[in-house]
């Protein structure tokens, strides 16, 4: 795929917008000071592989909206460096399978062991400190959001995902909502958030 480098700019605003949207690139911000990426359409950023930035106080915001299907689907989302990271996905109408598969490595999970596996042992996980500066979040936050609307069709957001929370924990919430063409169905069926490895299983 292609790969999109934004490591030059301090503060990188990227919208994937339409069907097969920034499918299967990747997108290199580890230099820069934010990230803020929005997905909507239908396999809009699915299968993108996201470097986000690993400056202290970086802030990562990804989210996947729209009415289109597969919307984020198998995205891996690096941001174990940042000091906070924020993933939702929150498609409407008949859309389904919005975030499917996903892999979020948390703030504090520390990769240099899995890149793409998991979390290796927190002692080097990027810390404590205060380290937040700017962008109102707390240090080490990570938040995990799964909305269902509601509408005929429309299921399985977050199905399958892997959430690496790291030393630092992670937030993880997921909403069904009824409505007048029937009830979502399947939110985060399948989704595991895991711990870090214990230390001495590292190796």
């Amino acid at each position: 795929g292609m790969t999109l480098d934004a490591t030059a700019a301090a503060h990188v605003n990227v919208t994937c917008s339409g069907t097969y949207a920034c499918r299967g690139m990747t997108l290199d911000a580890t230099a820069a000071a934010s990230l803020d990426l929005r997905c909507s359409g239908s396999s809009a950023c699915r299968s993108m592989t996201v470097r986000g930035p690993t400056a202290p106080g970086a802030v990562v915001d990804v989210q996947c909206d729209g009415a289109g299907y597969s919307t984020c689907r198998s995205m891996k989302l690096h941001a174990a460096a940042a000091a906070s990271a924020r993933f939702s996905c929150g498609t409407t109408g008949h859309a389904y399978y919005c975030g499917y598969g996903a892999r979020i490595f948390c703030p504090g999970c520390d990769q240099a062991d899995a890149p793409d596996g998991g979390c290796a042992a927190a002692a080097n996980n990027n810390g404590g400190g205060g380290g937040g500066g700017g962008g109102g979040a707390a240090a080490g936050a990570c938040s995990v959001s799964c909305t269902a609307a509601g509408s005929s069709g429309q299921s399985g957001p977050c199905h399958s995902m892997h959430v690496y929370g790291g030393a630092r924990g992670a937030n993880v919430t997921c909403v069904e909502a009824g409505g007048a063409q029937g009830t979502s169905e399947g939110t985060c069926s399948g989704l595991i958030v895991h711990a870090p490895h214990a230390a001495a299983a590292a190796a």
